[in-house]
């Protein structure tokens, strides 16, 4: 079998996951893919019903019990520690091989919007990549989420959206909220 939308290395995540093995979480910036790619299979094959029994932990060592939220997670503390933004082929990527609405799709609009807010021009004047550019002119889901994730930003004081609570990005289908977060002070600054 084959899925022109999944690398063999999210398989792998997957299949780790799937028999109760920790994910570690991105490492450097070809790993990111692979978390993407995980997001993108635990929202295609909609694992929530096998989520209640992994053994996964974050590095603060929670269990965690939905492998959309583990990737989505370990990508925002990725992109936070790391003080990034997801590229233009990652965007395009996860608009392409997710349904909308969905919070990766949301969290990687914000950061994208939160870079051309709030991040050094490339050059003076230079407000937009063209790889930005034309990701924007082609329209569509990313083009609406993103002019929102602008006028949400603006009208919000720029809070990244690489920190705060985790709870923010989560899926909540049951109702149920995630233990209040420990706020750490880089965590609201």
């Amino acid at each position: 079998m084959t899925f022109e939308d999944l690398d063999e290395f999210a398989f792998a995540l997957f299949s780790r996951w799937l028999h109760g093995g920790k994910l570690q979480g991105p490492c450097d910036f070809h790993s990111v893919q692979h978390y993407l790619c995980l997001y993108v299979i635990g929202q295609r094959w909609d694992v929530e019903a096998l989520c209640n029994d992994s053994k996964c932990t974050f590095p603060d060592h929670r269990v965690c019990t939905n492998l959309r939220l583990i990737a989505i997670d370990l990508v925002r503390l990725y992109y936070h520690k790391n003080n990034m933004t997801a590229p233009t082929f990652r965007l395009e990527y996860v608009y392409a091989f997710t349904k909308t609405p969905n919070h990766m799709r949301k969290f990687l609009a914000e950061t994208a919007a939160f870079r051309a807010l709030c991040g050094e021009p490339a050059a003076k004047g230079v407000y937009l990549s063209d790889s930005m550019k034309t990701l924007i002119n082609k329209g569509g889901d990313f083009s609406v989420d993103y002019a929102h994730s602008l006028i949400k930003l603006t009208k919000e004081d720029f809070p990244d959206p690489r920190k705060g609570s985790k709870c923010d990005w989560h899926e909540h289908a049951d109702g149920k909220l995630c233990a209040k977060d420990d706020v750490e002070p880089y965590m609201t600054s």
